[in-house]
């Protein structure tokens, strides 16, 4: 079955960043809706497993659009 395209919508975006130490910092983009669908926690499981030292997780939301609890339940 084939989704519709929502008009204005922002596909959902991510970027885990090493910044130095034991910190790394998860960037979110887009618009973080349930009803266009989601990145999956494994992507950022993923690039945990690659940073073992890390210890610390910033957010940055600065690039966020809208959203709604599917971005609560991925966090």
């Amino acid at each position: 079955m084939a989704t519709a395209a929502i008009p204005d919508h922002i596909a959902p975006g991510l970027a885990l960043t090493p910044q130095g130490g034991d910190t790394l910092l998860l960037s979110l983009s887009g618009d973080w809706q349930l009803r266009t669908g989601l990145p999956t926690s494994a992507q950022v499981g993923q690039q945990l497993g690659s940073n073992p030292a890390a210890k610390r997780l910033k957010f940055d939301a600065g690039k966020l659009g809208n959203w709604d609890s599917g971005l609560l339940a991925f966090l």
